[in-house]
């Protein structure tokens, strides 16, 4: 839950957030030549601040991508889960106005679907925490959880979770 009365995305803002995400599906799916986004063979979720868990909080960023691992019979089944941090977001729009709240999740989006593709595909290692030097505010951080945060199970398909609250 969000800390300290911290802004997170109204309804319409979320509404849009969906469209955005449609987009940067259709963007990486494209530049990829993948089947469309969602897929079983790049299984994410999408988190906003209303829904992080603890240790998902980084209010340094726009998002952080974090990966939750299970074992099953047929192996390791990983979750990348997308964590929108709202405030940062919605701090970004107060300095550029509201046309600037949808191409920046686009952008965003797009950022963490390249690497939920790339580490899926093993080109780039999740082990690799930080920038990468570049500072740069999309930057995701790496983490890996051996542990299921969930209750019930998982099907294993991507999911998109643009609700409010959990």
């Amino acid at each position: 839950m969000p800390e300290g009365g911290q802004p997170t995305f109204d309804l319409a803002q979320l509404a849009l957030l969906h469209r955005c995400l449609q987009r940067a599906e259709e963007l990486v799916s494209a530049a990829f030549h993948i089947p469309a986004l969602p897929s079983k063979h790049y299984p994410y979720e999408v988190a906003t601040l209303g829904e992080l868990w603890p240790g998902e909080r980084a209010s340094e960023v726009f998002a952080q991508l974090m990966v939750y691992e299970r074992a099953r019979a047929s192996g390791v089944e990983p979750l990348y889960r997308i964590c929108l941090q709202d405030d940062a977001l919605l701090r970004r729009l107060a300095d550029g106005g509201s046309g600037w709240l949808a191409a920046l999740l686009v952008y965003v989006l797009t950022h963490e679907l390249v690497h939920v593709v790339r580490f899926q595909r093993a080109e780039e290692s999740f082990a690799v925490a930080g920038t990468g030097g570049s500072g740069r505010r999309t930057a995701c951080t790496a983490r890996r959880s051996i542990s299921w945060p969930r209750r019930g199970s998982w099907s294993g398909r991507g999911s998109r979770r643009c609700t409010a609250t959990r």
